[in-house]
């Protein structure tokens, strides 16, 4: 695994691997896509593609957005209605933090979508691009809370490639207290492990959707990548009976 830097580089990448196309790829920002001519030092062996169920990203890209469109206007925007953004246009351009702490463009290329369903897409058709050239490990985030299928999926094809095991099977790092917990610098306590679990099953986020919500979105997330991912289309009777259970 690669770390992030705090001014949102990952570590080891060549920022201008890739010449033919570098500012569309955005190579090396935490936000970019992936590409299998990105340049890495050492060369990648395989990649893990993590991704979040796109209901439940959308309504987290809202409360915390990273695109220009939302967050380049002041802090007001952020709390923007989530239905008016679900149908406004997002556009991104990456930047680092430099020696001086100013903000600085990584590239000059400005990444526009129509709305943030077409982002998401967007980013879906990258890594299964990059899985046609590069061994890809899929994984979503409510994996990580299931040791049996993170055994089954990245323990058995991380051995495939010849990685070398550090345990017989996967298990979770020692946890640290909940004075201690800091996800920045990868410690995690018991307990926050468990709320983490508790708010995966809950699934809180689908009070945000009304009924209309959910068909321009349904309208417009890409089938193949839903079916890649295993997700199925979030339906007006499925939010009930969260909304029931929750």
């Amino acid at each position: 695994a690669r770390s992030v830097a705090a001014h949102g580089v990952v570590a080891g990448c060549e920022m201008r691997g890739d010449q033919d196309g570098a500012d569309r790829r955005q190579c090396c920002w935490k936000h970019g896509y992936a590409h299998a001519s990105c340049q890495y030092n050492p060369a990648v062996t395989a990649l893990v593609v993590v991704v979040r169920d796109p209901y439940a990203w959308l309504v987290s890209m809202n409360k915390a957005p990273y695109d220009l469109a939302t967050k380049g206007v002041g802090s007001a925007n952020k709390r923007q209605n989530f239905s008016t953004w679900l149908r406004s246009p997002v556009a991104t351009v990456p930047t680092t933090v430099a020696a001086d702490h100013s903000v600085q463009p990584l590239y000059a290329f400005r990444d526009e979508h129509s709305d943030p369903v077409a982002l998401w897409n967007a980013k879906m058709a990258s890594y299964m691009a990059a899985a046609e050239a590069l061994p890809v490990v899929l994984l979503r985030t409510s994996d990580l809370y299931n040791l049996p299928r993170l055994e089954a999926t990245v323990g058995r094809r991380l051995s495939a490639l010849g990685f070398a095991r550090a345990t017989p099977t996967i298990a979770y790092p020692p946890f640290f207290g909940d004075n201690e917990s800091n996800p920045w610098a990868g410690r995690f306590s018991r307990a926050k492990l468990e709320d983490a679990i508790s708010h995966e099953r809950s699934k809180p986020w689908v009070h945000a959707y009304s009924r209309e919500d959910l068909a321009y979105v349904n309208a417009r997330l890409d089938s193949a990548h839903l079916s890649w991912l295993g997700i199925g289309r979030l339906e007006a009777h499925n939010r009930m009976v969260y909304e029931q259970n929750g």
